[in-house]
């Protein structure tokens, strides 16, 4: 009886961290591509895509970072 009790808890745990990390990587995907990379790049235009970059510095970083995000919490959730 305990034993199915712990399984079912550890199943419980397991889906919330599960869920809430998905919620984590929708947040991320949507500022990194959807705010980020779009306000960078400009399509068919790399010089203005490079100048964008390098003005905005610190937001290209936090694209990588948002990106990393995601990667390490797709390794959790699987």
């Amino acid at each position: 009886m305990t034993t199915r009790r712990n399984d079912q808890n550890t199943q419980h745990s397991s889906a919330i961290i599960a869920g809430i990390s998905l919620l984590i990587m929708t947040i991320a995907a949507f500022f990194s591509y959807g705010y980020v990379h779009n306000s960078l790049v400009v399509r068919g235009d790399s010089a203005s895509t490079l100048k964008n970059i390098q003005a905005s510095i610190s937001l290209f970083d936090l694209e990588i970072l948002g990106w990393l995000v995601i990667i390490i919490l797709d390794i959790i959730v699987s």
